[in-house]
């Protein structure tokens, strides 16, 4: 596997976790919200 091609996989990997987060955050603020 050449560099480039690793480089591409951890990018990948970095938006996938990235967007995890972010639907993570948006779920515990709407959890907050409706314990309100």
């Amino acid at each position: 596997m050449c560099l480039r091609e690793k480089l591409q996989e951890i990018e990948r990997i970095a938006d996938v976790q990235q967007c995890v987060r972010e639907i993570a955050i948006r779920g515990s603020a709407s959890a907050r919200e409706r314990d309100d």
